[in-house]
Formats: C-alpha cells, structure tokens, sequence
C-alpha cells in the first residue's frame, strides 16, 4: 500500500497529529514508513517530512543506542511478519540530546476497506522533561524503566549476538534442541545446516569491516527470513546454524540461494550450506552440527553459491584435513615437506631453461599426501604462507646444491596464493631471504594461478606492478583453467603464461582445442608474453606447439618432478640437458 490509498481526511489526521505517530507498512520483504506525523518530526527532531522520511527509510535506528537496535528490529521484523500488537522500549538521542531518553512504542495492524494492511505505531518518551514539576512516583518510573531497558540489554546479549539479532551458539543449540523435540513428537525427519560465506577475508581486504558486518547483517536477515527467528545462530563471524526440517527443504535452499545471490545490494559473496539429516533420535546436537559443517567445508573450492549433503565418506576426509593441520608444524620441522623439481625446456633448443618447484609430503604415517589434500587445508586456515615461505627456503638449499656441484643456476619458480599476500608481507620476506644468501632476484620466479585473480583482480594487479619492480618475473599459472578471459592479458603485465594441461589432454580428441591454443600462442607472440605449455607427454603435442610458437615445455616427455639430490645427479651425468 501507499499513502494515495489513504482516504484524504485520514492523511491529514495523521500528517497534522501532534502526537508522534509513523504509519508503516511490509512491502517486498522491507518496513517501509509511508506517513508521519507533525508530532513524530518535533520529537525526534527533523527538520522536515522529506528529512525524516528519508532518514526513516535508509536507516530507521540510527539514534538509538547500539545495544537496543537488534532487539528493536527483531521486535518490528516479527511484529511485521506474525502480527499481534508491537510494544518496544528502547534508548534513544537525537541530535539536539545530551543523553539518552527512555522511548515506548506500541503499535497495532489496521486493514482499509479493500483489505490493504497497515500499522500505526505511536511513540511515547518516558524520560522527556523530568523537572520539578513531576512527582516523586513519576520520576522513580522513569529511572526503573531505563534500568529495565538497560538489564534487558544486557540479559539479550547473553543470549542474542549484537551484529545480526540472531540467537547466539548458547542460546541457539537450546532452541534448536526445543525445536527438535517437537519434531521428534510429530515425527518429521530433523535437519540440521551449516551456513557460511566463501572469501570473506578477501572482501574485507577490499571493501573494509564495516562493509563486511553489513554483508554478514544481509545474510543473517535472509537465513531469519527462510527459517524463523528462533531457529537460526550465528557461531562466529559469517558462519551460521540453522535446525530445521527436511520436508521441502531442496526448494526452500535454491530459493535461499538464488536470493542471496542479489542480497546486499548486490554486493555479495557465494554462500555455501552443509546439509546434515539425522539418522535418529540418537544423534547428539553437536555432532549434527559438525557434520553439517564438513559439508559445507567440502564444497570450499567453488565459486559459486551451492549446497550438500553430508555423507560418511566426509568423515574420512574430515579427519585428513585435521591430521594435516595438527602435523604441519612437525611436517616442516622435520622436513616431510620436501620440494620436487620439474625441469622446463626451451622449445628450441630442448635445454633446460626454467625449472618449477612443487611441494611434496611424504608422511611417516601415511605415506604420500596429495598436494590437493593438504594445500586447499592450509589455504583455509591461513597457514599457506607459512608452506610457501618454507618452500622458498627449499628452493634456496637446492640452488646452493646446484652451485657446489658446478651447475648452471637457471629460473626457478614457485606457486603463491593470493592469500599469502595478505597473510603477510610476503614480497619483502621472499627478497630478504634471496639477499641474506646473495642470490639474484631473477633466479626466483613468482607463479600466479588464473584462479586467484579471479578471487581479488586489484590485489594481484598491485602484486604484479610491485614484484616487477623488485626485480622478479612473473608467470599466469593455469591459463585456461578458470574460462579465461582475454582481459587479463590486457589488465596484466605478466612476462609468461602457462597453457593449462587440461587443454593438451583435449588436442588429441579435439579439432577445437587445436584452434583455441593456436589462437592463443599467436596472440601472446604479438602481444610480447612468453608462453609454456604443461603436461606435455607425447611428440605430437610438442611438434604441435612448436609450429604455433609455443616458447617452452614442461611435462612427462622430458621429465617428471623428481627429488632434487636425484635431479642435481642426472644434471651432472647429461641424463638431462641442464649443464
């Protein structure tokens, strides 16, 4: 509804009221103020309708105190959507108050003759004007009044979280545990879910906290709105739990998702949920909880919004991610981490030009652990600069091996995250470790996946412009992995990239595929970028490549990663052509 459905006589009560009075109604999801009284604007202290009615729409708390503005909002969000009668107490100061007054607004739902409904609420401030004129009674319900409001504060953030208005964990498992007792009565099939956002460190990094607790706000609001304002919680910063019940639930999740991918104004990050059902009435609330946290956890990697069930299967490889990260300081201590090394041959001449350190975890336990095991780990937890650093140091052993044995030192180049760079300060700790062992900053090249630029474009730019400066070259790992698009090339002065594996395993099936890398090694000839393709491993691709100009090799057909020590002894037998 809108204030030209109002009756004229009615629009000129309520506008002319000089009691504070604000008519609002729930259109698309919002509390929208279409009216205000003359009462309303003298109280609160606005210079006019357009002013109040703007400040009412845009950020409808903003003087009241901070501790009081969940709770309010809750209060109007529940009064809005569930109906009843809207009582709230709250602390408010305007512009023209040095301290806060005690503010009680009570409001009911009215419905015009055609069935449109809306809701006056009038505003009354208990602690306006205490002078001598008031009697003793009247001024001792004041001040209780305010030490209510204030307990009440104190007693909500024991159990509400202060940002979003949700249950806090405490206070959430309790509900959630309610909740699902009344399931079990009705004997309907308990879910629990685990909600969180994919990078939001990154968005921080960029837009700033204040915009990010705005983000978190948005998500919270939307997960109120799908599942009930008792039936969620927030455990920490973007992550969030929600008990409900599996009947629709698959509908119910795509809508939430394909809504929250517009939340925020748009400004938003994907949102991922783990799905946890319970087996039984045996399942105990945490453990349904933790499981629908690793599956949330197990769709990290993905780039767009996107949910899954837990399964089993999960367990297993819940428990490698910890055993990676309670053995990762052991691991470097002890050296299980280790760098393999894959030579880089010119397309030319079939000499070794370049080489590419790899991080390898041999692990007296288990054996081998994947670097597609225990890297997206250390990503996650923000310890992959500390693996990236070590492997420098690694590579700077091996370059000393190289020199004591007499062999050429050629470029040599390691994987980096862009998360390394805003774990730490990770150019400056790479130079100072070449220069304390007086090795020149052209033999360390930088490798940059397509999929972080895709993560943080600003970031990496500044990156690139910067390590350029410092003397190091830079490569584009992984072209072609992520939908490339042909701006990067433009935006970024990278001096190689690397043609991404998947696209040679294709050529030999694939007439496109041919085109498609024939089309990009010419594009990087005339634009000045260098270019090497991996997993080469047969011949014909190579013969392939270097008719259309590829610059270098790296794969199978020349040499696989190997142990350093066993690549310095076949460097100085001419096994490969590095000396």
């Amino acid at each position: 509804m809108s204030i030209d459905k109002l009756t004229s006589e009615m629009q000129y009560m309520l506008t002319h009221s000089p009691v504070p009075i604000a008519v609002y109604q729930f259109i698309d999801g919002k509390i929208v103020t279409i009216v205000i009284s003359k009462g309303f604007i003298e109280e609160f202290g606005y210079e006019n309708e357009e002013d109040a009615l703007n400040v009412m729409n845009h950020d409808m708390y903003i003087d009241a105190h901070p501790d009081d503005v969940a709770r309010v909002a809750d209060l109007a969000l529940k009064f809005a959507t569930e109906g009843g009668t809207y009582s709230a107490v709250y602390r408010n100061k305007t512009k023209f108050q040095s301290d806060y007054h005690i503010i009680h607004a009570t409001g009911n739902h009215y419905y015009t003759a055609n069935g449109d409904r809306y809701a006056i609420v009038w505003y009354l401030d208990e602690t306006k004007d205490l002078n001598e004129e008031f009697s003793l009674a009247e001024k001792l319900l004041s001040e209780n009044l305010k030490s209510n409001v204030e307990f009440e504060s104190k007693l909500r953030k024991i159990k509400y979280d202060d940002l979003t208005g949700v249950p806090g964990n405490v206070y959430f498992m309790q509900k959630a545990k309610e909740f699902y007792d009344k399931l079990d009565e009705s004997g309907q099939k308990k879910v629990s879910l685990y909600i969180d956002m994919s990078n939001l460190k990154l968005f921080n990094h960029k837009y700033g906290f204040y915009e990010g607790n705005k983000l978190i706000q948005a998500l919270a609001k939307l997960i109120r709105k799908y599942f009930g304002y008792d039936n969620c919680g927030r455990f920490g910063a973007d992550h969030f739990g929600v008990a409900t019940t599996y009947t629709g639930l698959d509908t119910k999740l795509k809508s939430f998702l394909d809504e929250a991918s517009h939340m925020n104004d748009g400004k938003t990050l994907p949102v991922r949920i783990g799905i946890y059902v319970f087996d039984d009435n045996k399942d105990e609330l945490e453990i349904a909880f933790d499981k629908a946290k690793i599956a949330a956890d197990s769709i990290k990697g993905t780039f767009y919004s996107s949910y899954k069930y837990f399964d089993e299967n999960m367990n297993t490889e819940n428990e490698m991610k910890e055993y990676v990260l309670s053995s990762f300081s052991e691991a470097l201590e002890k050296k299980w981490i280790n760098i393999y090394v894959q030579p880089i041959v010119s397309a030319s001449s079939g000499m070794t030009c370049d080489e590419e350190a790899l991080a390898r975890w041999i692990d007296p336990n288990l054996g081998m652990i994947g670097p597609d095991v225990f890297i997206p780990v250390l990503e996650d937890a923000g310890l992959l600069f500390k693996l990236d650093l070590y492997i420098v140091d690694r590579i700077i052993y091996y370059l000393k091996l190289k020199m004591e044995a007499g062999l050429e030192l050629v470029p040599i180049s390691v994987n980096l995250s862009e998360k390394d760079f805003i774990n730490c300060d990770m150019l400056c700790e790479i130079k100072k470790r070449m220069d304390e062992n007086g090795l020149d900053l052209s033999l360390l090249t930088l490798e940059i996946t397509e999929r972080s630029i895709g993560k943080n474009p600003e970031l990496l730019k500044g990156i690139v412009s910067k390590s350029h400066e410092l003397g190091f070259k830079v490569w584009l790992d992984d072209f072609g992995s992520e939908y490339s698009s042909l701006n990067i090339l433009n935006d970024f002065d990278f001096d190689l990239i690397k043609l991404d594996m998947k696209f040679l395993r294709k050529m030999v099936l694939s007439k496109k595929s041919k085109v498609i890398i024939a089309n990009i090694l010419e594009l990087a000839l005339k634009l000045g970028v260098d270019t090497v393709a991996e997993g080469v491993e047969a011949k014909e691709q190579a013969e392939f490549l270097r008719d259309n100009a590829c610059v270098k090799f790296q794969g199978y057909l020349y040499s696989k990663p190997q142990d350093i020590k066993k690549l310095i002894d076949w460097y100085k037998n001419g096994e490969l052509n590095g000396n």
